[in-house]
C-alpha cells in the first residue's frame, strides 16, 4: 500500500507557489485579451492600458517604440477599417520569480 506524503510547511508553500504562478498567468492573459478588445472596439483607453509606462513594442519590420507610440501608430491604420478581429492562440507564459515573458 502506498503511503501518502505528509502535508507540512513545504508541502503547502509549494502549492501556494503554484497558485501565485496561475495567478500571475491568468492576470497576463488578461492584459493580452484587453488589448485584443481595446483594438477591436477601438477603445483606445484600454489600448493604452495595456502598457506599462516605458513599456516597449517591437512587431520585426513594422514597429519599434514605445507601448504608447505603437497604439498611436497602429490606430490610424485601424480607424480606416469597417472591422477589427484579433484573436489569441497558444499563449506561452513562462514566470520565473518576479519575471514572466510571454508570446
Amino acid at each position: 500500500m502506498a503511503r501518502r506524503a505528509p502535508h507540512g510547511e513545504k508541502h503547502e508553500e509549494k502549492h501556494e507557489d503554484a497558485l501565485e504562478i496561475l495567478l500571475a498567468k491568468q492576470a497576463i492573459r488578461d492584459v493580452l485579451s484587453r488589448y485584443c478588445r481595446g483594438l477591436d472596439r477601438m477603445d483606445k483607453e484600454m489600448a493604452c492600458s495595456v502598457w506599462h509606462e516605458g513599456g516597449t513594442a517591437f512587431y520585426d519590420g513594422m514597429f519599434e517604440g514605445t507601448g504608447r507610440g505603437f497604439i498611436d501608430w497602429v490606430w490610424q491604420a485601424h480607424a480606416a477599417m469597417e472591422r477589427h478581429s484579433h484573436q489569441i492562440t497558444n499563449v506561452l507564459v513562462e514566470v520565473t520569480g518576479e519575471r514572466a515573458v510571454c508570446e
